[in-house]
């Protein structure tokens, strides 16, 4: 967990790669913590690794399936990656949890899909 919040404090002061190698190792560390995986893919975007992110966004929902900030940072990752139908899936997967999470309804009616 320590690798973790490090990276978060690194992040915050725009040290994307520093922080990068924080998330690393702590996944490295523990294999399941969700947040590593989700907050590592975060910063891989940050880093315009977008096919790196979205195995990192995924890697954090087969840990923990209900992660809505994980099926919605997917879901961005991918509509930039131009693969919209998938986006949508993950946008809607989000919806089932919380239809108020913030930007999700927008992102939705952007791509066109009624909710």
């Amino acid at each position: 967990m320590a690798w973790n919040d490090y990276g978060m404090e690194l992040s915050k002061v725009g040290r994307q790669a520093e922080a990068l190698e924080c998330f690393e190792r702590a996944t490295h560390l523990d294999p399941a913590f969700a947040m590593a995986w989700f907050n590592k893919g975060t910063r891989m975007m940050a880093l315009e690794r977008l096919n790196e992110a979205a195995g990192s966004f995924q890697q954090a929902l087969v840990i923990d399936p209900d992660y809505i900030d994980a099926y919605y940072q997917l879901g961005i990752t991918l509509e930039k990656s131009g693969h919209k139908r998938k986006a949508i899936k993950y946008y809607q997967r989000a919806w089932q949890i919380n239809p108020k999470y913030p930007g999700l309804r927008k992102k939705l009616d952007d791509l066109g899909v009624k909710t």
